[in-house]
């Protein structure tokens, strides 16, 4: 039975968490920006421009992020179906199926992490749509409320 490169997927891993994170602290860096821009009236109309753009570039990294998700998980899927024939045909012992489950889970634990660090960064895009949803709202709000104050 050929061995999964553990050794490789965990320096993946490595890349993949350290790149997730300075693109999370990119995004949060961004948004609270953005959240700091309505405290100017004079900046409102700027804010709800980045808004908007932002919004947009993080539908694009879901997007991103949803193919990748869907590929590391059907290589994921290979990867187990084929341990556990593996185990089954060619295992000098004879396992039980939920003995031969364990034996897989233990092989692609590197792979499940992949596939569990992309789902976490699609639902932190996923609230980062939320807020600037939000933020859209609370900055309509304003204006409408400056507005009325002008009157």
């Amino acid at each position: 039975m050929k061995p999964i490169d553990d050794k490789k997927t965990i320096e993946q891993n490595t890349k993949l968490e350290e790149g997730l994170v300075a693109e999370r602290e990119e995004w949060n860096k961004k948004i609270t920006d953005l959240i700091y821009m309505m405290k100017d009236n004079k900046k409102l109309s700027e804010a709800q421009v980045f808004q908007l753009s932002y919004r947009q570039q993080v539908q694009e990294r879901l997007a991103v992020y949803r193919t990748l998700l869907e590929k590391k998980q059907e290589n994921m899927d290979k990867q187990i179906t084929a341990r556990f024939r593996e185990y089954t045909l060619n295992y000098d012992i004879k396992l039980s199926s939920s003995e031969k489950m364990a034996f897989v889970n233990t092989d692609v634990a590197a792979l499940k992490l992949q596939v569990k660090m992309i789902s976490v960064q699609i639902s932190y895009f996923e609230e980062c749509v939320k807020t600037l949803d939000n933020f859209g709202f609370a900055v309509r709000n304003k204006i409408e409320i400056v507005s009325q104050q002008l009157i």
